[in-house]
């Protein structure tokens, strides 16, 4: 049988729990025993149930000291300065598990933040991209149209220079023979030419704005682009920062709750 005042409160407990189950035992027995002592008629019966009954009143006397002793001793035991260092320091365990829960929440939301940031600084690279190309595309096709507009209004400003080299030297050699019907006609004609050359001038004046207003547009949305990516940019490097010191700070918590 286990002895009382030796161990720690598990011990204690252990025997203490003993002690009972003994007492349970003791108990039922004796009851069984006052059922039988009730039934019974015969006097040789008698002595021995008043023997058996006797016997286990001793033992749960016995038992009853022993309980008492061990209840004593986890007394003792519960208020022991080692006790109360134990219960405290598992009360500040429990305290610092909470925490480090509450950090390992706190964790995940910032990494779901920090996913959220990445995807939008996604789109914003794929949007940037698509920009570039749309401008790409739009200088492409204005840069065509203005080549071949270019090349055209020196063609006519070729020939107008032909013309008027021509009217000149037919003025030179005709001067006295050249009849107004003449110079009417050369007159319309050169009027015409100016007229054409003032309005490619005009259409191309009209596509070097449209081209440098789309060029401005598209740096604008560039730009723009471009600042809302750094500031996704920032925003991940704050919250990777975050995720770093938090860490940091989970594993030097780990590692006073591993001392």
């Amino acid at each position: 049988m286990p002895k009382g005042g030796q161990g720690g409160p598990q011990s204690l407990e252990y025997e203490l729990k003993h002690y009972l189950e003994l007492l349970a035992d003791e108990r039922t027995a004796l009851n069984e025993l006052q059922r039988r002592v009730g039934c019974t008629v015969t006097e040789s019966n008698d002595e021995d149930d008043s023997t058996r009954r006797e016997q286990l009143l001793a033992n749960n006397r016995a038992l009853r000291y022993a309980i008492g002793r061990l209840r004593h001793d986890m007394y003792r035991f519960q208020n022991l300065s080692q006790v109360n260092d134990i219960r405290n320091k598992i009360t500040v365990v429990w305290k610092e598990l909470r925490e480090v829960q509450a950090e390992v929440k706190t964790l995940l939301s910032v990494r779901r933040q920090q996913n959220k940031s990445l995807e939008k600084l996604s789109k914003g690279d794929r949007l940037v991209s698509v920009l570039r190309g749309k401008q790409h595309e739009e200088q492409h096709d204005l840069r065509a149209k203005l080549k071949e507009l270019e090349s055209e209004l020196k063609a006519i400003e070729k020939r107008d220079a032909a013309l008027r080299e021509r009217f000149i030297q037919l003025q030179k050699q005709t001067l006295l023979r050249v009849t107004e019907k003449d110079v009417a006609a050369l007159r319309a004609k050169h009027e015409e030419q100016m007229r054409l050359i003032q309005d490619l001038q005009r259409q191309r004046g009209k596509l070097v704005m449209e081209r440098d207003e789309a060029a401005a547009d598209s740096r604008r949305q560039m730009l723009k682009a471009e600042r809302e990516k750094a500031e996704m940019e920032r925003d991940i490097a704050e919250l990777r920062a975050l995720v770093l010191a938090r860490d940091e700070e989970l594993t030097q918590l780990h590692l006073s709750l591993g001392k």
